[in-house]
């Protein structure tokens, strides 16, 4: 488990190698603490060809899952700059 502390009006990336094979399934979760002032957060995840494998908007807790689709640097993205507007 991760717990990072987004600045208000904020985006940050987390970077993971995942060296599974092609269309192995990947599992996180996430949620903002209660008290933030932003009270959701907006995710997204880019495989290492920069694709779109996940995107969730204005969201105060949610499951992260799909599948790999090459091995490599997978990019999170928790985005709270746009909550609210989405990414």
């Amino acid at each position: 488990m991760v717990n990072i502390l987004i600045p208000r009006e904020h985006t940050e990336s987390l970077f993971e190698t995942i060296n599974l094979p092609e269309d192995s399934p990947v599992h996180g979760a996430f949620f903002v603490v209660k008290g933030s002032r932003r009270k959701t957060v907006s995710v997204i995840v880019f495989d290492p060809d920069r694709n779109v494998v996940f995107s969730r908007k204005n969201m105060q807790q949610g499951i992260i899952v799909f599948s790999t689709t090459v091995q490599g640097e997978y990019s999170f993205v928790f985005d709270n700059a746009l909550a609210g507007q989405g990414l």
